[in-house]
């Protein structure tokens, strides 16, 4: 508008979700339970809720303006951003134990001082997966017919800049693909949220190996994307050093836990084989398992594995880890009948 911006970026119509504030002395401010901005006035409709209550108590740092959409309607909230620490839920203890974590594309072993957990993530979004994928054909169906100029005889896009038309039906098929994907997304996170907690009360000294996420995109984008095993680490390791936690991450390639017995034999497997059976010892046990089971004896000073500490522990840990192992494969069954 002066001409004096040197970077200047637009919104497009449907584009604009958020707005916030640097302080909370000018521009968007709350003030005595309302928003407040250039002699607009809105109050805001609270409700008991403790979380709520809490983060009210709190000084109020800035205010950000949020826009969500729920079944084709539109809703704006108001976030606090407070100082302080948050609200910690009475129900989630938090343990002083070491918890060792394997970390797969579609699995995680949990093992903690009494209690082994062996999970799939995400499998109670498999329907919803499913719904998706039959509204993303039906919106192909449907840019197809509207747009026949713009595909080639063999059924392939044309090159070069084009003009899409989208009619209503396909508008409303969209709509109801984003609101499958917000309830998927919003169900992944409390069911991360849940299993987070459920780790941190084994304990808050967390060891696990630095696994790259992004190289298992390459490889397996959809499953990743899907179950976004990524964002329950980052926030694992986030709410146990919030806790006074330690966090250790180890080379995969140094310690070759997957490998590794607890006799001391080193023996490569395939990816396909799920089950560790030693040819020298004869020990036999789920193979995410025993590799989380095995990070929690690793020297944070060297990286570097004691046997000798994983043999006398494991008499005491052999019970956990088979019911681990034995309700994570009943579980499993379960969510796929």
């Amino acid at each position: 508008m002066f001409g004096k911006a040197k970077k200047v970026r637009f919104k497009q119509k449907g584009q604009f979700a958020s707005l916030e504030g640097k302080t909370n002395k000018q521009g968007i401010r709350w003030t005595s339970n309302g928003v407040e901005w250039s002699g607009l006035k809105l109050q805001a409709i609270i409700n008991n809720d403790p979380i709520i209550l809490h983060g009210l108590n709190s000084k109020v740092k800035y205010v950000r303006l949020v826009r969500r959409i729920f079944n084709q309607k539109t809703y704006w909230f108001a976030q606090l951003i407070c100082e302080g620490k948050p609200y910690q839920k009475p129900k989630n203890i938090i343990g002083n134990g070491t918890v060792g974590i394997d970390l797969g594309v579609s699995t995680v072993a949990i093992v903690g001082d009494e209690e082994t957990i062996w999970t799939s993530f995400a499998v109670e979004l498999i329907s919803k997966q499913k719904k998706i994928r039959k509204l993303q054909r039906r919106m192909d169906r449907q840019r197809r017919a509207n747009n026949p100029e713009n595909f080639n005889p063999n059924g392939t896009v044309k090159k070069g800049s084009k003009r899409w038309h989208n009619s209503n039906q396909y508008k409303k098929t969209a709509a109801k693909k984003r609101e499958i994907e917000r309830k998927q997304a919003a169900h992944r996170k409390s069911s991360h949220g849940k299993l987070v907690n459920r780790t941190l009360e084994l304990g808050k000294n967390i060891k696990t190996e630095k696994v790259s996420v992004k190289a298992w995109q390459k490889l397996w984008g959809k499953s990743i994307g899907f179950k976004s095993p990524s964002s329950f680490q980052s926030e694992l390791l986030r709410k146990a050093e919030n806790a006074g936690g330690t966090v250790l991450m180890f080379s995969t390639r140094k310690t070759a836990l997957s490998q590794t017995c607890l006799c001391g034999n080193k023996q490569k497997k395939s990816l396909s084989q799920r089950v560790h059976h030693c040819s020298v010892c004869g020990l036999k046990m789920q193979r995410d398992i025993l590799s989380a089971y095995l990070s929690r004896y690793i020297d944070p000073k060297t990286e570097t594995l004691s046997i000798q500490l994983a043999r006398n522990g494991w008499l005491g840990m052999e019970k956990s880890l088979l019911d681990g192992w034995h309700s994570g494969v009943k579980s499993t069954f379960e969510n796929c009948g």
